[in-house]
């Protein structure tokens, strides 16, 4: 890739972000399952009680 095409996509990927964020948890938002800390995974108690 050319450095062109590579700040154009930089770029692109800022703007999804940027957009991710601004919407927040509205109608319609993008959140991907990772990124939620709702996500269960990251609510998983060991045998003394500690989240992991």
């Amino acid at each position: 890739m050319s450095e062109e095409e590579l700040l154009r996509r930089a770029a692109e990927e800022r703007a999804t972000i940027v957009s991710r964020y601004k919407h927040g948890r509205e109608n319609g938002a993008q959140i991907d399952p990772w990124e939620d800390p709702g996500f269960e995974i990251y609510h998983v108690t060991d045998r003394h009680g500690f989240i992991q």
